[in-house]
């Protein structure tokens, strides 16, 4: 009687697989992969019974990738639909097609005997670009404030590498002067008598939120 159940069930197996083939999609990640990204094979199946585990094996030859997936299965008559991540590491660059076998084998008790590979005719193309390394720019900036009390002009000298904005604050907060400062080495002067005797603060803002204050004092 088990023998005849097992013959059953392998027989309604083929049957699914007769029909249709397991693996139903193929795609990748990440979507624009470089050769500096560690690139990852998603893979979706749909399986006649319950899954229990699996593994996959890697063969990368040129410029063809081919996964094979051996399915350990269940005896439950439920169909099992899940989706793996491969990792097939960081690749050259170049466009690669994946191509996914699928082997299947049901516990009795454990899955020892595995199906031969089934070729899917579901297969996935996909680019690889080279990296290149931007290097990041930063941004030289620097203020002198001089003289710093004065009691007459006072001259704001700057160096900034990109377009930037300098704001001038008196000490409750209120903004009491702007200037739009263009890149290279520059100075902006205050005459006297244009500002009140107190304490003021010179704010410099850049397009890449880089911030530099400092403050200065009038006189009378």
């Amino acid at each position: 009687m088990k023998k005849y159940l097992l013959a059953l069930t392998l027989a309604l197996s083929c049957a699914f697989f007769a029909g249709a083939q397991p693996i139903t999609g193929i795609n990748h990640t990440p979507v624009a992969p470089t050769t500096n990204d560690q690139v990852g094979i998603i893979i979706d199946s749909q399986w006649p019974y319950n899954c229990i585990s699996d593994s996959f094996t890697v063969n990368i030859t040129g410029n063809q990738i081919q996964i094979y997936m051996y399915q350990c299965l269940g005896m439950l008559s439920i169909i099992c639909t899940k989706t793996d991540t491969v990792n097939v590491g960081q690749l050259p660059a170049g466009t690669y097609t994946v191509y996914v076998f699928a082997s299947y084998a049901q516990a009795q008790p454990t899955c020892s005997m595995y199906s031969p590979a089934m070729p899917t005719n579901v297969n996935h193309t996909f680019t690889v670009s080279q990296f290149v390394s931007v290097p990041e720019v930063k941004n030289s900036l620097s203020l002198d404030v001089y003289p710093n009390p004065s009691s007459g002009n006072i001259y704001f000298r700057y160096s900034a590498s990109q377009s930037c904005v300098m704001e001038i604050y008196d000490l409750v907060g209120q903004k009491v002067r702007s200037y739009t400062l263009v890149p290279g080495s520059q100075q902006v002067v205050i005459r006297e008598g244009e500002l009140k005797s107190g304490i003021y603060f010179a704010k410099v803002l850049t397009g890449n939120k880089e911030t530099l204050v400092q403050k200065f004092t009038i006189i009378e």
